[in-house]
This record gives structure tokens, C-alpha cells and sequence, in this order.
């Protein structure tokens, strides 16, 4: 599988990149019952992609996050998007950095 990064940023600390791949579930096993935003995606007028959270350090991934079956117009709307999923994905991503980044400090002082 190919990501392609899409926005970097830095959140408490931890460079925050956000990459996205092609999705290969079906929309109608989504949420597109009629098929009408299948058509869209076919047409071009919709991308359909996965998103891939990681909190870095040090050029580490100590933390990641992923959603599937995201449908926008363009996967860079993903982060502009008036919505939780980005924000709560870069919680995930830290959170779990974080965590990492305690067990690894308690293995090299240990």
C-alpha cells in the first residue's frame, strides 16, 4: 500500500503527519445505500481514501492512528473539515506516543 502525506504540523511536541491511500471497501458498504456517491467517486468528483495519523518524535512514529471509508472532494479537505475525525485521530496518535515514549524511557533507565 502507497500513502501519500498530505499535512504535517507540530501538536504538543510530536510532528503530526497525516497521509492518505486509496480505500478498497465499496462505499455501498459504507454508507451509499443508492450508489449515487459511487458514481461521484467513479466520476472523479469524490475521492474515497484511508487516513493515516502518526505522531513522530525525533523522526520516530511512536504513535498512529487510521479511519477508513473517507469520502471527500479532495483527501486534503479530510484536515480542513468542520468534524471530530482529525482531531480525535491526532488524541490517538499522541496518546499512544506518548505511551510509547514512557515504556522506552523506563527500558533505557531500567
Amino acid at each position: 500500500m502507497t500513502w501519500e502525506t498530505i499535512h504535517t504540523e507540530t501538536r504538543e511536541g510530536f510532528e503530526i503527519i497525516v497521509s492518505v491511500a486509496p480505500e478498497d471497501d465499496d462505499p455501498r458498504d459504507h454508507f451509499d445505500d443508492d450508489g449515487e456517491t459511487a458514481q461521484a467517486i467513479a466520476e472523479g468528483r469524490y475521492e474515497w481514501f484511508m487516513v493515516r495519523v502518526e505522531a513522530r518524535a525525533a523522526g520516530v512514529t511512536l504513535g498512529t492512528a487510521y479511519l477508513g471509508g473517507c469520502c471527500y472532494e479532495r483527501a486534503s479537505d479530510f484536515v480542513r473539515a468542520p468534524s471530530d475525525y482529525y482531531a480525535d485521530m491526532i488524541d490517538e496518535a499522541s496518546d499512544e506516543a506518548r505511551r510509547t515514549a514512557r515504556a522506552i524511557a523506563q527500558e533505557v533507565t531500567a
